[in-house]
């Protein structure tokens, strides 16, 4: 079943007629935010939520269903159902003990990151479906490179950004850093997991160095992590020696790493990979990595690079921008298009070619410009689409 998203009508109830009227003697062209009622918002499908892949979202009219006529006639009260692929967005979130590090402002590197894609699942609200896996999960001093796993199955986005899903997310996601880095481990475990979503779904992999924990390979001193990041000691040593107890843990796992993400690129779900401070020394295979997985940006580097974690949502919204469309279909296209109106987030968005919206065929919207950085970016987590109303125009 396609995700989708059902859209309410803003005008209607008495109280928000009235208080546009007072100011405007018409209802539906408010250049300014909408007052009065709320309109009816986007809930989960039946029991509040869907399965793999999102399900169906369903108007919520309130127990005493659909808001009446105004009683001076000025809104035709038509409710537009309206179809958008809701992108399935999956985080797999670097655990290991170094994401315990300071990342700024009393923070972790961790808490941040944890932090920042939570504010991309509120920006984001209903126009997305979210989960998330970390890395190395349940880890312990006697198996510091126990295999990642699904800490959240993919669910529907929450209307206006908050509600049970972004609650889940937040408490799923809620960890404390510990352990190896079992990068490639982890992406080979979640594909069972992946298989079974419905619709496009994109992987978001934030980590602060390179991939490790495969016992079965030896390395020299050029791909042994302690060596890499200068703590191994006695100087000169291999620290990742076979005769090191632990040591080959500590060699970089790229090669079955390349293979892991090859093979999710190859199953349909591109993996893109985030770079966050600590992963500096790193570049050269978080590059390779972003090759493999399919995601490589035109130019070094390939990754997302995010040298200060302020930033990180930038690059998590860039991300994004590549998988959320400015296409809503209708389907019960109005008998007016004259008569219709979007609104962001409460607020009307003018019929305008440039930064606004336009009628792309007599079934489809599309947004334009600054609309549709607004949605791709994660800045309007409520769309309504309403009839009956004079289309607002640019001033």
């Amino acid at each position: 079943m396609t995700p989708r998203h059902v859209v309410g009508s803003f005008c209607g109830a008495l109280s928000a007629v009235a208080l546009l009227a007072s100011t405007m003697g018409a209802c539906g062209a408010p250049a300014e935010k909408f007052g009065g009622s709320p309109g009816r918002k986007l809930t989960g499908g039946e029991g509040g939520e869907t399965g793999a892949g999102g399900g169906s979202l369903f108007e919520d009219a309130g127990p005493d269903g659909p808001p009446p006529v105004d009683a001076a006639g000025l809104c035709g009260n038509q409710v537009h159902q309206v179809v958008t692929d809701a992108p399935n967005l999956y985080f797999v979130f670097d655990l290991s003990g170094s994401m315990a590090q300071p990342g700024g402002g009393g923070y972790s590197r961790y808490e941040l990151v944890q932090h920042t894609a939570v504010q991309l699942v509120q920006g984001l609200g209903a126009l997305a479906n979210v989960g998330a896996a970390v890395f190395p999960k349940d880890a312990t001093n006697a198996e510091p490179c126990k295999v990642g796993g699904e800490v959240m199955p993919i669910k529907p986005g929450d209307p206006g950004g908050n509600g049970k899903t972004t609650s889940d997310f937040i408490a799923a996601t809620k960890l404390t850093p510990f352990g190896g880095t079992p990068t490639a481990a982890t992406l080979n475990a979640l594909v069972p997991k992946l298989l079974p979503i419905q619709g496009k779904t994109v992987v978001i992999l934030a980590t602060d160095g390179g991939p490790n924990c495969n016992g079965g390979v030896a390395c020299s001193v050029a791909e042994c992590i302690p060596n890499i990041e200068g703590n191994c000691q006695p100087a000169g040593t291999n620290c990742c020696a076979q005769d090191v107890p632990g040591g080959a843990l500590n060699c970089l796992d790229k090669a079955q790493t390349l293979i892991a993400l090859d093979g999710l690129k190859t199953a349909g779900f591109p993996v893109y990979v985030v770079g966050i401070p600590g992963s500096q020394l790193y570049a050269n295979i978080l590059n390779d990595m972003a090759t493999a997985a399919g995601t490589a940006q035109p130019a070094a580097p390939y990754y997302y690079k995010v040298d200060d974690l302020a930033l990180l949502l930038q690059a998590f919204q860039s991300i994004v921008s590549n998988v959320i469309s400015c296409d809503f279909t209708l389907e019960d296209p109005p008998p007016d298009e004259l008569h219709t109106n979007v609104y962001f987030d409460g607020v009307v968005v003018p019929q305008d070619p440039v930064n606004g919206w336009i009628w792309k065929s007599k079934t489809v919207l599309e947004m334009v410009g600054a609309s549709c950085k607004a949605v791709k970016t994660g800045k309007v987590s409520q769309v309504q689409i309403v009839s009956g109303c004079p289309t607002a125009m640019p001033k």
